[in-house]
């Protein structure tokens, strides 16, 4: 972890760059890390229901390719919907 004012060259070099001398954001750090994790979690338990649901429904012919791939992409839609929720910059409906 560096902190503050840091040369260029040291930031690749370490895991985490706090912008400022405020170390009382380390757990805002930590906490973002978590979100960040859980989200991750979703967004794989998403895309993989929505492919497998896609492909077995699709190979046996209980709905057409071109439906599969549409669910693919509104699947797509969610995760990157998900994903959004972590940054508070960007207004949500929530």
């Amino acid at each position: 972890m560096s902190m503050g004012l840091t040369p260029d060259l040291a930031s690749p070099l370490t895991s985490v760059v706090l912008m400022d001398s405020d170390l009382g954001k380390i757990p805002e750090l930590f906490e973002l890390a978590r979100k960040s994790m859980r989200v991750v979690g979703q967004n794989l338990f998403v895309a993989a229901l929505f492919s497998t649901l896609g492909i077995i429904l699709a190979v046996t012919g209980l709905i057409k390719p071109s439906f599969a791939a549409s669910a693919m992409l509104f699947s797509t839609f969610v995760v990157v919907s998900n994903s959004l929720r972590l940054n508070p910059t960007i207004p949500s409906s929530h």
